[in-house]
């Protein structure tokens, strides 16, 4: 059991990127091995197949993470003095092919790691790339149900000051999302991209062993069209690729068990245990409910609902100034990167134009990473600057422009990023329309038969439907405006930025996602909702049909007898009956009449 908690560690360590802490659990679980064994070894005579069963774990166990904990070391010292990893990969090729651990699954698992050696080797000489100054941020996009984005960045802005987020209070609260001009677009409407933002104290990521592995800002920005998202920010200095992998992949769900908290809090909660979260991604969540639920606390805004998944994180790298050296440890004099082609000629680059992954299957896989792949696009920009877009980064190089000019690169990759959440707030929407429109099928459908009192019942139905209608149609209105915005031109101020945006949306399939989303929202209002009304319709006039047939037969059957028997009498009487007679059989053809106009009209309006 030691040992097997040893190699959950393990697992952890390596989903972590912490070698040394990788490598000495890897030892812990191999020592307690042997401890196993030992024991083992005296039970063998009393319980022969469980002695056996043990000792054969055991050894498994022992050869695996003693080859485990030897390749971690080496890799180690390979970044470190670009020591060659011969012997390493020797030592892991011996315990792959080992009795006990041969045709097994950690077989494989070591022949992965071996397969990363080999080719950490053979790049022992090229020239490996440095990012000397940059930033990453970190996104986790989500959207508000029922509220209106304009609205939410209202109350954003007058209440959340006094909100608890993920246990404590915001540092500060902006009532602009603190954009530079290149947003003063020229929409006819006057339109534009703005927001509110709430600022946080910074995040701290520390080991369980009180190590710490980086902070980072912390802010959360609500949009006035809807694409809200939790930020962090950190800056990149000196970082090599492995380690700029590590920290791209401290965003996804998959990482390791770590302690991340709030670096400060305020005075009057000192005293209080700070809350730890295991991953940046759990914090997100956690920030992006506690809008929800500070935007609940209004008594008009109680529906409020958030729609947030830890798995649609994207991460922006703006990487300004990069060289590249000889060897991983890049000891000599380091050469400039000053093109795009210098970039991806050295090792490392891979780490930027690929996805981040969502398994870790061995140690420093991303050697086996490619730099060109149908995963990454790259995008135009000016001269001496490059995008490169894959399903959940994007990269911006730009090692000639002047750091001022990040912002608006930033900002327009940024927005960009955080459209994932929109378009699954108005999918989280369209589907609760669907529900509804199945709910109205269903209780259609449970009318049956015409009968006595379904009049009501229709009255009501119809007009429920009428308003979900309603709702249906600005639903729709405000999708395809928001789309329509987000496409024009007149977004931005700069027609060069434009088109750099259009870029970025082109390769992030957002035309593609847009298409789906109108077609499934003509699905529910032509084919759902349509169908409905033309059952419901069918229904009501059928309901008219049968009251017409009802008062006619009335008619036909008293009115004819009586109108005759109207007449006898009075010609029966004679003098002034007759008269009278006359009379109210005129009336009773004129009741007739207007009681069939009244139910032909009610039929028409209402059918």
């Amino acid at each position: 059991m030691k040992s097997l908690d040893c190699k959950i560690l393990v697992e952890n360590e390596m989903l972590s990127m912490r070698r040394e802490a990788h490598a000495d659990a890897a030892d812990s679980a191999a020592r307690w091995a042997r401890k196993a064994a030992e024991h083992a070894h005296r039970i063998t005579d009393e319980y022969p197949e469980l002695g056996a069963y043990v000792l054969e774990l055991a050894e498994r166990g022992n050869v695996y993470n003693s080859a485990v904990a030897a390749a971690v070391r080496g890799v180690i010292g390979f970044y470190a003095t670009g020591a060659p990893l011969d012997s390493t990969i020797s030592a892991v090729a011996q315990a792959e092919c080992h009795p006990s651990v041969a045709d097994t699954a950690p077989a494989s698992d070591l022949r992965a790691h071996r397969a990363c050696l080999t080719t950490l080797n053979r790049e022992q000489n090229s020239p490996w790339l440095h990012v000397n100054r940059g930033r990453i941020v970190y996104l986790y996009p989500f959207a508000l149900r029922g509220i209106s984005p304009e609205r939410a960045v209202v109350c954003a802005g007058e209440k959340s000051a006094d909100w608890l987020l993920a246990g404590i209070s915001p540092s500060r609260v902006h009532n602009s999302l603190d954009l530079d001009d290149i947003w003063d677009g020229s929409d006819s409407l006057g339109r534009r991209y703005e927001g509110a933002l709430i600022e946080l104290p910074d995040v701290t990521m520390r080991s369980h062993d009180n190590v710490e592995m980086g902070r980072v800002t912390c802010q959360i920005r609500l949009s006035n069209m809807g694409n809200h998202y939790v930020r962090f920010e950190a800056r990149l200095r000196d970082v090599s690729p492995y380690d700029l992998y590590a920290t791209m992949f401290r965003a996804a769900p998959e990482h390791g068990s770590i302690r991340v908290t709030f670096e400060d809090l305020s005075p009057d909660r000192s005293d209080m245990p700070a809350e730890e979260w295991p991953r940046l991604s759990d914090l997100a969540m956690r920030l992006a409910e506690d809008t929800r639920a500070g935007m609940r606390e209004s008594p008009d805004m109680a529906e409020v609902g958030v729609v947030a998944r830890p798995g649609m994180y994207q991460v922006v790298v703006s990487i300004n100034s990069a060289s590249a050296g000889r060897g991983p440890a890049g000891t000599e004099v380091r050469r400039e990167i000053l093109t795009m082609d210098e970039l991806n000629a050295s090792v490392g680059a891979q780490v930027l134009t690929n996805p981040v992954t969502y398994m870790v299957g061995a140690m420093e896989e991303w050697i086996h990473y490619s730099t060109q792949n149908e995963l990454s696009a790259t995008v135009k920009g000016m001269a001496q600057e490059w995008m490169v877009r894959t399903p959940n980064t994007i990269l911006m190089v730009a090692p000639a422009g002047a750091d001022h000019a990040d912002a608006t690169r930033l900002g327009v990759a940024e927005f960009v990023a955080s459209l994932d959440g929109l378009f699954a707030g108005w999918s989280a929407e369209l589907a609760s329309y669907y529900k509804k429109a199945s709910s109205f099928q269903e209780r259609l459908s449970g009318l049956g038969e015409v009968r006595a009192g379904g009049a009501t019942e229709l009255t009501r139905l119809s007009r429920e439907l009428d308003a979900e209608k309603i709702g249906l149609n600005n639903f729709t209105v405000e999708l395809r405006s928001t789309l329509a915005l987000i496409q024009s031109p007149s977004l931005v101020a700069s027609p060069v930025v434009a088109t750099t945006l259009s870029g970025l949306l082109s390769a992030s399939g957002f035309e593609r996602a847009a298409e789906e989303l109108r077609v499934k929202t003509d699905e529910v209002v032509n084919e759902q909702l349509g169908i409905i009304i033309e059952k419901l319709t069918a229904k009501r006039i059928e309901k008219q049909r049968v009251k017409t047939e009802v008062f006619l037969a009335v008619i036909s059957a008293a009115g004819v007898s009586g109108v005759i028997q109207v007449l006898q009498t009075g010609y029966g009487e004679g003098g002034p009956a007759v008269k009278w007679a006359v009379a109210g059989v005129i009336a009773i053809v004129a009741g007739a009449v207007t009681l069939g106009w009244w139910v032909g009209r009610s039929a028409w309006t209402r059918g």
